[in-house]
Protein backbone atom coordinates (compact mmCIF):
# COMPACT_ATOMS: atom_id res chain seq x y z
CA UNK A 1 0.00 0.00 0.00
CA UNK A 2 1.38 3.38 -1.04
CA UNK A 3 -0.23 5.32 1.83
CA UNK A 4 -2.11 4.93 5.09
CA UNK A 5 -5.42 6.51 6.01
CA UNK A 6 -3.84 8.80 8.60
CA UNK A 7 -1.26 9.93 6.05
CA UNK A 8 -4.07 10.88 3.68
CA UNK A 9 -5.80 12.86 6.44
CA UNK A 10 -2.64 14.72 7.40
CA UNK A 11 -1.90 15.60 3.76
CA UNK A 12 -5.14 17.63 3.80
CA UNK A 13 -6.33 16.02 0.56
CA UNK A 14 -9.89 14.94 -0.22
CA UNK A 15 -10.26 11.24 0.63
CA UNK A 16 -13.50 9.36 0.01
CA UNK A 17 -14.16 5.86 1.36
CA UNK A 18 -16.77 3.82 -0.48
CA UNK A 19 -19.13 2.05 1.91
CA UNK A 20 -20.14 -1.26 0.35
CA UNK A 21 -22.87 -1.97 2.92
CA UNK A 22 -25.27 -4.52 1.48
CA UNK A 23 -24.90 -3.17 -2.04
CA UNK A 24 -23.26 -6.37 -3.23
CA UNK A 25 -26.79 -7.82 -3.29
CA UNK A 26 -28.32 -8.46 -6.69
CA UNK A 27 -28.34 -10.98 -9.52
CA UNK A 28 -25.32 -13.22 -10.03
CA UNK A 29 -22.43 -14.63 -8.03
CA UNK A 30 -21.53 -12.77 -4.82
CA UNK A 31 -17.79 -12.86 -5.49
CA UNK A 32 -18.26 -11.42 -8.97
CA UNK A 33 -20.57 -8.68 -7.70
CA UNK A 34 -18.12 -7.77 -4.96
CA UNK A 35 -15.32 -7.50 -7.50
CA UNK A 36 -17.46 -5.34 -9.80
CA UNK A 37 -18.49 -3.08 -6.92
CA UNK A 38 -14.94 -2.64 -5.61
CA UNK A 39 -13.60 -1.97 -9.11
CA UNK A 40 -16.37 0.59 -9.66
CA UNK A 41 -15.39 2.33 -6.42
CA UNK A 42 -11.78 2.54 -7.54
CA UNK A 43 -12.70 3.90 -10.97
CA UNK A 44 -15.04 6.46 -9.36
CA UNK A 45 -12.19 7.93 -7.32
CA UNK A 46 -12.48 6.26 -3.91
CA UNK A 47 -9.22 5.85 -1.95
CA UNK A 48 -10.67 3.02 0.10
CA UNK A 49 -13.62 0.69 0.65
CA UNK A 50 -15.37 -0.59 3.75
CA UNK A 51 -17.50 -3.66 4.37
CA UNK A 52 -19.67 -4.57 7.36
CA UNK A 53 -18.36 -7.43 9.50
CA UNK A 54 -21.28 -9.02 11.29
CA UNK A 55 -23.47 -12.10 11.35
CA UNK A 56 -27.18 -12.16 12.18
CA UNK A 57 -26.37 -13.59 15.61
CA UNK A 58 -23.87 -10.85 16.40
CA UNK A 59 -26.16 -8.01 15.33
CA UNK A 60 -29.74 -8.89 16.35
CA UNK A 61 -31.33 -10.93 19.12
CA UNK A 62 -33.30 -13.71 17.45
CA UNK A 63 -35.31 -14.12 20.64
CA UNK A 64 -36.26 -10.44 21.07
CA UNK A 65 -36.66 -9.57 17.39
CA UNK A 66 -37.16 -12.69 15.24
CA UNK A 67 -38.46 -10.75 12.22
CA UNK A 68 -35.49 -8.39 12.28
CA UNK A 69 -33.13 -11.34 12.66
CA UNK A 70 -34.63 -12.95 9.55
CA UNK A 71 -34.23 -9.71 7.61
CA UNK A 72 -30.58 -9.36 8.65
CA UNK A 73 -29.91 -12.86 7.32
CA UNK A 74 -30.00 -11.50 3.79
CA UNK A 75 -27.90 -8.42 4.61
CA UNK A 76 -24.93 -10.13 6.25
CA UNK A 77 -21.87 -10.72 4.11
CA UNK A 78 -20.69 -14.23 5.02
CA UNK A 79 -17.31 -14.35 6.72
CA UNK A 80 -15.91 -16.47 3.90
CA UNK A 81 -16.03 -13.38 1.69
CA UNK A 82 -14.22 -11.01 4.06
CA UNK A 83 -10.66 -11.97 3.01
CA UNK A 84 -11.71 -11.79 -0.65
CA UNK A 85 -12.89 -8.20 -0.23
CA UNK A 86 -9.54 -7.27 1.30
CA UNK A 87 -7.54 -8.96 -1.45
CA UNK A 88 -9.53 -7.42 -4.28
CA UNK A 89 -9.29 -3.98 -2.69
CA UNK A 90 -5.55 -4.22 -2.06
CA UNK A 91 -4.88 -5.54 -5.55
CA UNK A 92 -6.51 -2.34 -6.86
CA UNK A 93 -4.47 -0.14 -4.51
CA UNK A 94 -7.38 0.67 -2.19
CA UNK A 95 -7.40 0.89 1.58
CA UNK A 96 -9.82 -1.64 3.08
CA UNK A 97 -11.69 -1.38 6.37
CA UNK A 98 -14.52 -3.07 8.22
CA UNK A 99 -17.28 -2.00 10.58
CA UNK A 100 -17.42 -4.12 13.72
CA UNK A 101 -20.63 -4.58 15.69
CA UNK A 102 -19.78 -7.26 18.28
CA UNK A 103 -16.67 -8.42 20.09
CA UNK A 104 -17.40 -11.98 18.94
CA UNK A 105 -16.55 -10.96 15.37
CA UNK A 106 -13.15 -9.43 16.20
CA UNK A 107 -11.19 -12.73 16.01
CA UNK A 108 -12.49 -13.31 12.48
CA UNK A 109 -11.40 -9.92 11.12
CA UNK A 110 -8.81 -10.14 8.34
CA UNK A 111 -5.37 -9.35 9.72
CA UNK A 112 -4.47 -7.05 6.85
CA UNK A 113 -7.23 -4.48 7.28
CA UNK A 114 -6.17 -0.84 6.97
CA UNK A 115 -8.75 0.58 9.39
CA UNK A 116 -11.76 -0.46 11.46
CA UNK A 117 -14.96 1.38 12.26
CA UNK A 118 -17.65 1.60 14.92
CA UNK A 119 -21.09 2.42 13.50
CA UNK A 120 -23.40 5.07 14.96
CA UNK A 121 -25.63 2.36 16.43
CA UNK A 122 -22.76 1.19 18.65
CA UNK A 123 -20.95 4.43 19.50
CA UNK A 124 -21.96 4.26 23.18
CA UNK A 125 -20.85 0.63 23.56
CA UNK A 126 -17.58 1.55 25.26
CA UNK A 127 -16.59 -2.07 25.86
CA UNK A 128 -16.81 -2.78 22.13
CA UNK A 129 -14.96 0.44 21.29
CA UNK A 130 -12.17 -0.41 23.74
CA UNK A 131 -11.74 -3.88 22.27
CA UNK A 132 -11.78 -2.63 18.68
CA UNK A 133 -9.34 0.22 19.38
CA UNK A 134 -7.05 -2.25 21.16
CA UNK A 135 -7.17 -4.66 18.21
CA UNK A 136 -6.47 -1.81 15.79
CA UNK A 137 -3.55 -0.46 17.81
CA UNK A 138 -1.89 -3.87 17.89
CA UNK A 139 -1.84 -3.62 14.09
CA UNK A 140 -1.04 0.11 13.97
CA UNK A 141 -4.22 1.06 12.10
CA UNK A 142 -6.80 3.76 12.94
CA UNK A 143 -10.31 3.39 14.31
CA UNK A 144 -13.19 5.40 12.86
CA UNK A 145 -16.29 6.08 14.96
CA UNK A 146 -19.52 7.52 13.56
CA UNK A 147 -21.29 10.02 15.81
CA UNK A 148 -24.87 9.56 14.58
CA UNK A 149 -27.72 9.40 17.15
CA UNK A 150 -25.67 11.31 19.76
CA UNK A 151 -26.85 14.32 21.74
CA UNK A 152 -24.27 16.91 22.70
CA UNK A 153 -24.08 15.42 26.19
CA UNK A 154 -23.56 11.93 24.79
CA UNK A 155 -20.90 13.18 22.39
CA UNK A 156 -19.06 14.81 25.30
CA UNK A 157 -19.36 11.61 27.34
CA UNK A 158 -17.94 9.57 24.45
CA UNK A 159 -15.06 12.00 23.98
CA UNK A 160 -14.33 11.86 27.72
CA UNK A 161 -14.38 8.06 27.71
CA UNK A 162 -12.08 7.91 24.70
CA UNK A 163 -9.55 10.35 26.16
CA UNK A 164 -9.55 9.30 29.82
CA UNK A 165 -10.03 5.55 29.54
CA UNK A 166 -10.02 3.93 26.11
CA UNK A 167 -7.13 5.86 24.57
CA UNK A 168 -5.25 6.78 27.76
CA UNK A 169 -2.32 7.29 28.17
CA UNK A 170 -1.96 7.69 24.42
CA UNK A 171 -3.36 10.71 22.61
CA UNK A 172 -6.39 9.85 20.45
CA UNK A 173 -4.55 10.74 17.23
CA UNK A 174 -5.40 7.36 15.71
CA UNK A 175 -9.15 7.73 16.36
CA UNK A 176 -11.24 9.52 13.74
CA UNK A 177 -14.73 10.74 14.65
CA UNK A 178 -17.02 10.81 11.63
CA UNK A 179 -19.80 13.35 11.83
CA UNK A 180 -22.98 11.57 10.83
CA UNK A 181 -26.71 12.12 10.74
CA UNK A 182 -28.01 8.58 11.05
CA UNK A 183 -31.03 8.81 8.78
CA UNK A 184 -31.36 7.22 5.37
CA UNK A 185 -31.42 9.77 3.81
CA UNK A 186 -31.51 12.79 6.15
CA UNK A 187 -32.92 16.23 5.35
CA UNK A 188 -30.31 18.82 4.40
CA UNK A 189 -31.27 21.26 7.16
CA UNK A 190 -30.35 18.66 9.79
CA UNK A 191 -26.67 18.45 8.73
CA UNK A 192 -25.14 20.38 11.69
CA UNK A 193 -21.74 20.37 10.00
CA UNK A 194 -20.13 22.82 12.43
CA UNK A 195 -20.95 20.53 15.37
CA UNK A 196 -18.99 17.75 13.72
CA UNK A 197 -15.79 19.76 14.12
CA UNK A 198 -16.03 19.92 17.93
CA UNK A 199 -13.82 16.82 18.48
CA UNK A 200 -10.86 18.58 16.82
CA UNK A 201 -10.56 20.68 20.00
CA UNK A 202 -9.62 17.49 21.86
CA UNK A 203 -7.03 16.17 19.42
CA UNK A 204 -9.23 13.97 17.24
CA UNK A 205 -9.19 13.80 13.48
CA UNK A 206 -12.68 14.21 12.02
CA UNK A 207 -14.50 13.19 8.87
CA UNK A 208 -18.00 13.07 7.47
CA UNK A 209 -20.13 9.98 6.90
CA UNK A 210 -22.38 11.49 4.26
CA UNK A 211 -25.86 10.01 3.81
CA UNK A 212 -27.32 13.13 2.17
CA UNK A 213 -28.59 12.84 -1.37
CA UNK A 214 -27.60 16.42 -2.15
CA UNK A 215 -23.88 16.62 -2.94
CA UNK A 216 -23.92 20.26 -1.82
CA UNK A 217 -23.80 19.11 1.82
CA UNK A 218 -20.48 17.37 1.26
CA UNK A 219 -19.17 20.37 -0.66
CA UNK A 220 -20.04 22.67 2.24
CA UNK A 221 -18.27 20.24 4.56
CA UNK A 222 -15.10 20.69 2.50
CA UNK A 223 -15.44 24.46 2.90
CA UNK A 224 -15.59 24.01 6.68
CA UNK A 225 -12.44 21.89 6.75
CA UNK A 226 -13.53 18.27 6.37
CA UNK A 227 -11.26 16.17 4.18
CA UNK A 228 -12.21 12.53 4.94
CA UNK A 229 -15.58 11.34 3.67
CA UNK A 230 -17.52 8.09 3.67
CA UNK A 231 -20.31 7.49 1.16
CA UNK A 232 -22.35 4.47 0.07
CA UNK A 233 -21.85 3.09 -3.43
CA UNK A 234 -23.94 0.55 -5.32
CA UNK A 235 -24.14 -1.17 -8.66
CA UNK A 236 -26.99 0.01 -10.93
CA UNK A 237 -28.83 -3.32 -10.59
CA UNK A 238 -28.45 -3.58 -6.81
CA UNK A 239 -31.57 -4.63 -4.90
CA UNK A 240 -30.15 -3.62 -1.53
CA UNK A 241 -32.06 -1.57 1.07
CA UNK A 242 -29.01 0.73 0.99
CA UNK A 243 -30.15 2.01 -2.42
CA UNK A 244 -31.89 4.94 -0.72
CA UNK A 245 -28.52 6.44 0.26
CA UNK A 246 -26.11 4.77 -2.16
CA UNK A 247 -24.73 6.39 -5.31
CA UNK A 248 -24.32 4.53 -8.56
CA UNK A 249 -20.69 4.64 -9.78
CA UNK A 250 -21.39 7.63 -12.04
CA UNK A 251 -22.93 9.65 -9.21
CA UNK A 252 -20.22 8.56 -6.78
CA UNK A 253 -17.58 9.72 -9.23
CA UNK A 254 -19.35 13.07 -9.58
CA UNK A 255 -19.43 13.37 -5.79
CA UNK A 256 -15.66 12.87 -5.59
CA UNK A 257 -15.14 15.46 -8.34
CA UNK A 258 -17.47 17.93 -6.61
CA UNK A 259 -15.50 17.68 -3.37
CA UNK A 260 -12.19 18.13 -5.19
CA UNK A 261 -13.56 21.11 -7.12
CA UNK A 262 -14.71 22.72 -3.87
CA UNK A 263 -11.20 22.42 -2.46
CA UNK A 264 -9.78 24.04 -5.59
CA UNK A 265 -12.32 26.86 -5.37
CA UNK A 266 -11.24 27.55 -1.80
CA UNK A 267 -7.58 27.74 -2.79
CA UNK A 268 -4.73 26.14 -0.93
CA UNK A 269 -2.67 29.18 0.08
CA UNK A 270 -4.12 31.59 2.64
CA UNK A 271 -1.11 33.92 2.41
CA UNK A 272 -0.84 34.46 -1.32
CA UNK A 273 -2.93 35.94 -4.14
CA UNK A 274 -1.70 35.06 -7.64
CA UNK A 275 -2.74 36.29 -11.06
CA UNK A 276 -4.53 33.50 -12.93
CA UNK A 277 -3.80 32.50 -16.53
CA UNK A 278 -7.15 33.92 -17.61
CA UNK A 279 -6.38 37.21 -15.90
CA UNK A 280 -2.99 37.28 -17.59
CA UNK A 281 -4.69 37.07 -20.98
CA UNK A 282 -7.13 39.88 -20.19
CA UNK A 283 -5.01 42.30 -18.19
CA UNK A 284 -3.43 44.04 -21.19
CA UNK A 285 -6.85 45.05 -22.46
CA UNK A 286 -8.31 45.74 -19.02
CA UNK A 287 -5.67 48.13 -17.62
CA UNK A 288 -6.19 51.81 -18.54
CA UNK A 289 -3.43 54.18 -19.47
CA UNK A 290 -2.60 57.41 -17.65
CA UNK A 291 -5.50 59.05 -19.42
CA UNK A 292 -7.89 56.59 -17.78
CA UNK A 293 -8.80 54.88 -21.03
CA UNK A 294 -8.32 51.27 -22.02
CA UNK A 295 -6.23 49.68 -23.33
CA UNK A 296 -2.98 50.95 -21.91
CA UNK A 297 -0.67 51.86 -24.78
CA UNK A 298 3.09 52.28 -25.02
CA UNK A 299 2.62 56.04 -25.11
CA UNK A 300 0.49 56.10 -21.95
Amino acid sequence: MMFTLLERIEENEISVIAELGASWQGPGDVNVRLEELIKAAKEAGAIGIKFQAFTPDTLVSKKRAPDMWEEVQSLALDKEYWPHVVKVGHDLGLLVGASVFHVADIPDLPEDLDFVKIASSHNLNFYLIQEVVGWARERDIPTLISTGFLTMTELNNMIYALISKISYPRMPDDIVLLHCIAAYPPDEETAQLRAGLIPTMYGFHVGFSDHFRNHAVGMLAVALGYRLFERHIRLPDSNSPDNAVADTPDLFGQYVKNLALTLKILGTDKENRVKTDQEEELVALARPGRDGLRPKGEDT
